[in-house]
């Protein structure tokens, strides 16, 4: 499937700025406490503490905060 991830505050249908995958496998929303995802070695956290997480074909994996991407899923 292809994904494409965009800021929220800063979506435009061009914009080059965002994740962009055409070999995503998986697309998921998980509740992950602060704490862990500072152990995980991000430096920001998501003030809900939702992420969401997209597994690639090739076993790669990103995770972005929810509260501030639009995932788009085609």
């Amino acid at each position: 499937m292809t994904v494409k991830i965009a800021l929220k505050k800063k979506f435009n249908k061009n914009a080059a700025a965002c994740f962009y995958t055409e070999y995503a496998k998986s697309v998921t929303c998980k509740t992950i406490p602060a704490a862990e995802i500072m152990a995980m070695g991000f430096d920001e956290t998501d003030p809900h503490d939702q992420y969401v997480i997209v597994k690639d074909e090739d076993g790669s994996e990103s995770t972005f905060r929810n509260s501030y991407v639009d995932v788009f899923i085609f």
